[in-house]
């Protein structure tokens, strides 16, 4: 799974309101679900959780561990069966908004250009697994699993196909 390079032109949408925060959000248009394997979507699980995931991840560790720029943000996807989008968000105040946006960036493009080291690469796929087995834990998220598979994709995934699609990540 790749993305196309990562620009800063684009289109710029803004909404405000008398508040003092500001919620910004980059967002790439990818493929949906139909044009997916699952090891697509393995790696763009593994993305999100690098890039947004956990307190550990980069944009938390630069942007407020760091600089103390942004009070949350992450990193996620979502898929529709035509079209889906891969979205890097963070909530600031207006003053440090336009730094906040600046360091993102930065931060979304050394990880497209870079990638990151194998220690943390590894940690995000241990993770993921782990995530993928706690879908697991209940009669209702199995039921879950199951229905959405069905509805999705025309067939079960098994856990190992999950874990063995994570796992294949380089």
């Amino acid at each position: 799974l790749t993305f196309s390079s990562f620009t800063t032109e684009g289109q710029y949408f803004y909404h405000k309101e008398d508040v003092d925060r500001a919620a910004i959000h980059i967002t790439y248009f990818i493929p949906g679900r139909h044009e997916m394997s699952l090891q697509d979507r393995s790696a763009l699980s593994v993305a999100s959780y690098i890039l947004g995931g956990s307190f550990y991840s980069l944009l938390m560790r630069r942007l407020r561990l760091e600089l103390g720029l942004i009070y949350g943000g992450g990193a996620d996807f979502s898929l529709s069966f035509e079209n889906g989008e891969f979205v890097v968000h963070c909530s600031t105040s207006l003053e440090k908004a336009q730094e906040a946006y600046k360091e993102m960036t930065l931060v979304l493009g050394k990880f497209l250009a870079k990638g990151v080291s194998a220690v943390d690469f590894e940690r995000a796929k241990k993770y993921q697994t782990f995530r993928t087995l706690m879908m697991f834990d209940s009669p209702q998220r199995i039921t879950n699993f199951l229905a959405h598979d069905l509805f999705w994709y025309k067939r079960i995934e098994t856990i190992e196909e999950t874990v063995a699609a994570i796992e294949s990540l380089e």
